[in-house]
């Protein structure tokens, strides 16, 4: 998909939701899954998907939706219908799963973005899937200002304690006090901190620098991680990762 060839992988999960190759067990019905998924995406965007067909003399599955009465080609689509699409078919396609989502509903249009995490809610306790976005676990005021500290070399021109204060000050303008306080509250772990919190403090905390970094700043988010203490990390993230490395290397985690 990073070679932008989403349309391709639509073609195979949707006929794989169809025609599985590994049987799903006695619960999962084809047809059901098939109907489901397109009555979400007829709701959201208003479009009919066809059936995917596989085209046996020239080896390709053939997917198509009709809009306006008009019929087009998957890779027709635009980013934010692909992207929903996709994301919907894998969890039809691979029922008791554990999804690690990274922004799901990025090139979706604000007024979507909402109901995409209601349906991926809905659809992961339909698919008795385990759905998690792993940028909330790493953003918090402690590791903010821990980043602040080591921009201290990016940026000698300013004192570690100025790049502290520029922090906290960007922090406080933008978190509601009773979270500051609590930082045990639900709202740590439900909202979407990189585009809800991020997305404004880093901004204020280089304004105040007076520091021109356009729309750079978000290639720090990663470096938060790194930052992170091993006892702070949460037993739940480190069971699902432990998880996902077995299955994709066979080994087991040795404590």
């Amino acid at each position: 998909m990073g070679e932008g060839k989403t349309a391709e992988v639509l073609r195979n999960i949707c006929y794989e939701i169809l025609f599985p190759e590994i049987p799903r067990g006695k619960d999962y019905n084809p047809e059901v899954s098939w109907n489901k998924l397109i009555k979400i995406i007829k709701t959201m965007f208003g479009v009919d998907l066809n059936k995917p067909e596989y085209i046996k003399s020239l080896g390709i599955v053939k997917l198509e939706f009709i809009e306006n009465k008009i019929t087009y080609d998957i890779s027709s689509g635009g980013r934010g219908f692909l992207q929903t699409l996709l994301l919907f078919a894998y969890m039809f396609a691979n029922p008791n799963t554990v999804l690690l989502l990274d922004e799901p509903d990025a090139h979706l249009e604000v007024i979507r973005q909402r109901e995409t995490f209601q349906r991926i809610n809905e659809m992961a306790q339909e698919t008795k899937s385990q759905k998690r976005g792993l940028e909330n676990y790493f953003a918090t005021p402690n590791l903010l200002m821990k980043h602040a500290k080591l921009l201290q070399m990016e940026y000698p021109q300013f004192s570690q304690q100025e790049l502290e204060q520029a922090m906290q000050q960007a922090i406080s303008d933008y978190t509601l006090p009773a979270y500051l306080k609590n930082l045990s509250d639900e709202w740590w772990n439900t909202e979407k901190l990189s585009d809800k919190w991020l997305d404004k403090i880093f901004p204020a905390f280089y304004k105040q620098l007076g520091v021109n970094f356009g729309l750079n700043f978000k290639k720090n988010y990663y470096q938060l991680i790194s930052l992170l203490d091993k006892k702070d990390i949460s037993n739940e993230i480190s069971e699902k990762l432990d998880i996902i490395y077995e299955l994709l290397t066979g080994s087991e985690i040795t404590q």
